[in-house]
């Protein structure tokens, strides 16, 4: 296979905006601490993450997501 060309203007515009979410998401998490407890809001926050990650990875992979080749690897990763 053909190497990938260099796309630096992609990787800064990519950093941009992963940076200019982090700050979104810091924002809308600010004001609900004021109401309700911390614990709640950031489990509300993270779940809120992974289904969006959920929805936009899964399309692409499908179950393979979930599979490993090394069932071993990951277990003992876990217990680390």
């Amino acid at each position: 296979t053909a190497p990938s060309p260099d796309r630096p203007l992609l990787g800064i515009l990519l950093v941009v905006v992963a940076v200019f979410f982090l700050a979104i998401s810091d924002v809308l998490t600010k004001h609900p601490t004021q109401i309700y407890p911390v614990p709640l809001v950031v489990a509300v926050r993270y779940l809120a993450s992974l289904a969006i990650l959920l929805a936009i990875v899964l399309p692409v992979t499908g179950r393979r997501l979930w599979r490993t080749h090394r069932p071993a690897s990951s277990c003992s990763a876990a217990e680390c």
